[in-house]
């Protein structure tokens, strides 16, 4: 059977479980069973457990557990190993050109260990950027010619499309306002689907929660400067600017402040409606 390529059609994972764990003694899989059920019952780490006690701010929403994979359920402590074999094993698969299963195994990994958000974002990363690639690569040697360019689009829309109904979907839900997933979410949007106005909320949305990678504020400014929204773009700098550490090389308060200066020409702004930083008049 030829492998088959379609990444927008990844089957749940549940049904060919026997394959994936093919390779591993019986012996030691009914070890980690038992081992994990004791661990659940013991009030492991798993989403039943998560509902009932612990951080409340921990706590995914009631339908996330339910996507929460079976076997992961089970093998409680266990899961993250069973996650990174799950992985492990997408790559080999991936190796053998087989996208569907690459990406079922991706999927399978994500369920096992909810609670990692690592697995959810190189999930998606896969998806959205080295799926579309690889398949492109392999329909150019199948028709020997290149793709046109409407032809790579639709592939990149695929895997971008399903990279973001991955992290939107399920990641959020067990990683609710996670600066870092939405941030990827704009990011996929924005590169991969090139739908600034998609893009725009989630970097929003990623630039107000703690913790939140620096570049999430400067995109959505300029992603609203390319929009023509010149305005709001400026508004949003000035209020970024006072907030940002002066000394911190990630936070480019330098550039921030250059921006404003770019707008402020741009929108033909008179002196007195223009920036003022701390300390300074408009004498100087």
């Amino acid at each position: 059977m030829s492998p088959t390529n379609d990444i927008t059609q990844i089957p749940d994972p549940w049904p060919s479980r026997l394959r994936a764990w093919l390779g591993v003694p019986v012996l030691t899989v009914a070890a980690l069973l038992a081992a994990g059920f004791v661990a659940e019952r013991a009030g492991g780490a798993v989403a039943r457990g998560l509902q009932t006690a612990g951080n409340p701010d921990q706590m995914p929403p009631a339908d996330a557990a339910v996507r929460r994979d079976p076997v992961g359920v089970l093998l409680g402590g266990f899961a993250p190993t069973a996650a990174n074999v799950s992985w492990l094993m997408a790559f080999e698969a991936s190796g053998e050109g087989n996208w569907s299963e690459t990406g079922r195994l991706l999927l399978q990994a994500c369920r096992m260990a909810p609670h990692s958000d690592y697995f959810w974002k190189q999930a998606a990363h896969q998806l959205a950027f080295n799926f579309p690639t690889e398949l492109a690569r392999r329909e150019e040697r199948r028709l020997k010619r290149k793709l046109t360019e409407a032809e790579l689009a639709a592939l990149r829309e695929r895997g971008g499309r399903r990279a973001v109904q991955l992290l939107r979907d399920e990641a959020l839900a067990w990683h609710p306002n996670d600066a870092r997933i939405l941030d990827f979410i704009g990011l996929i949007h924005l590169s991969v689907r090139e739908d600034k106005e998609a893009a725009l909320p989630f970097f929003k949305l990623a630039s107000e929660q703690p913790g939140a990678p620096y570049h999430s504020a400067r995109i959505y400014a300029e992603t609203l400067r390319q929009l023509g929204r010149s305005r709001e773009a400026y508004d949003w700098y000035r209020r970024l600017y006072p907030t940002l550490p002066k000394d911190l090389l990630q936070a480019n308060a330098d550039l921030v402040l250059e921006r404003i200066r770019e707008l402020e020409t741009e929108l033909n702004l008179p002196a007195r409606e223009c920036f003022l930083e701390a300390g300074t008049s408009r004498e100087n």
